[in-house]
């Protein structure tokens, strides 16, 4: 596994926008398409990722219940990441939920020598569930660490994006002022215009200072 275990959790979150309705715009839309994130994102090798992919012809029905898992692996990251970012404690169902699926794919480590310094490294062979492993305990490792307390949530509502905020004064409030900022500004824009009088309307004159 290539990628940071921060950088994992939240491109893994990002892979869906949160809206209030339910999640849209899903990029895990099939299990070809959470093999490819998953090598893309440094969570699989080019090679493993081939070797699973070949798998999904051959067992429909188990590649099938990986991409289950696996978006319920991210709902349940949702749940504790946000509410990490809020500064409240995840709930407990969540975190049961978790726990559940750390607990199945730690059989599957190890410890080699990298560098000179001991690392964990999956030993198992590479299989469809080996996806779900190495997100649970890429997960389970920044839930862990310092990152996590510069993790934030992106303010719009109707977004539910991550990031860590690397402002030295903790100040940043959307995932992409490009996407969410923008959209936010452009809103209060309207909002603002909306609120003034017209030409066609009235307004309401002012009494004088000292005037009743």
């Amino acid at each position: 596994m290539s990628v940071s275990p921060a950088a994992l959790a939240i491109a893994f979150n990002n892979t869906v926008a949160w809206e209030s309705g339910g999640p849209v715009n899903d990029r895990l839309g099939g299990f070809t398409a959470l093999v490819e994130w998953a090598r893309a994102s440094g969570l699989l090798r080019a090679g493993e990722a081939e070797a699973i992919r070949r798998r999904e012809g051959k067992e429909p029905w188990r590649t099938a219940a990986v991409l289950a898992q696996a978006r319920e692996l991210r709902a349940v990251g949702h749940a504790i990441l946000s509410a990490l970012a809020r500064g409240k404690p995840p709930g407990e169902m969540a975190l049961r939920a978790f726990n559940q699926a750390l607990a199945l794919g730690t059989p599957s480590l190890g410890l080699e020598v990298r560098g000179g310094r001991l690392g964990w490294v999956h030993v198992s062979e590479v299989a469809a569930e080996t996806i779900l492993h190495r997100l649970a305990w890429g997960m389970a490792l920044f839930l862990t660490s310092p990152e996590l307390d510069r993790l934030g949530l992106c303010a719009n509502a109707e977004c539910g994006w991550l990031f860590l905020d690397t402002t030295k004064n903790r100040s940043r409030r959307w995932c992409s002022m490009a996407e969410c900022g923008s959209r936010a500004k452009a809103r209060r824009h309207y909002a603002r215009k909306k609120a003034k009088p017209g030409p066609g309307r009235a307004r309401i004159a002012r009494r004088p200072p000292g005037v009743r």
